[in-house]
């Protein structure tokens, strides 16, 4: 079992426990108090590990970056009434984005269609009133491709 407090998991293994390229079925569950409670365990799901981008001895990173695709947004931490945001790698027949935020317990909070212009897309998301402190999840959608990323509301 492999515990962290966040949604990043970097492996520091030195022996070849899971293999690059090599896909997984997982579970995952979490704690919401710092391991005292568990929440129920999620449904499986797969997971690619990434191969080694750490130089020569260093140690394995789950968290490789994509080099064609990348999702920006900001104010990272925000104020909760808007949010910047920036993808790079959309398909060059894209022609909309839907983009949908979910608070911490998975409730939908926003949800909107946006024309875009491959390959890079920009724009501000204006929520209506202000959004509670608290953590959510941005997911953009557009043809095959999606793009997902955590923001903090902080007052």
């Amino acid at each position: 079992m492999v515990q962290g407090t966040t949604y990043v998991r970097t492996l520091y293994w030195y022996t070849p426990s899971l293999i690059p390229g090599q896909t997984y079925r997982v579970r995952v569950r979490a704690s919401r108090n710092n391991g005292s409670t568990w929440c129920p365990w999620g449904a499986e799901c797969l997971v690619t590990i990434a191969p080694n981008v750490a130089p020569e001895g260093g140690s394995s990173n789950f968290d490789a970056p994509v080099a064609e695709q990348r999702l920006s947004i900001w104010p990272n931490p925000n104020n909760g009434s808007n949010l910047e945001v920036n993808i790079q790698g959309l398909d060059r027949n894209a022609v909309d984005a839907q983009v949908v935020v979910y608070d911490a317990t998975g409730k939908l909070v926003y949800q909107d269609q946006f024309a875009v212009e491959a390959p890079i897309w920009r724009s501000t998301i204006a929520f209506e009133g202000t959004l509670p402190q608290g953590t959510y999840l941005l997911r953009v959608v557009s043809g095959e491709k999606y793009w997902n990323e955590r923001f903090v509301v902080a007052q």
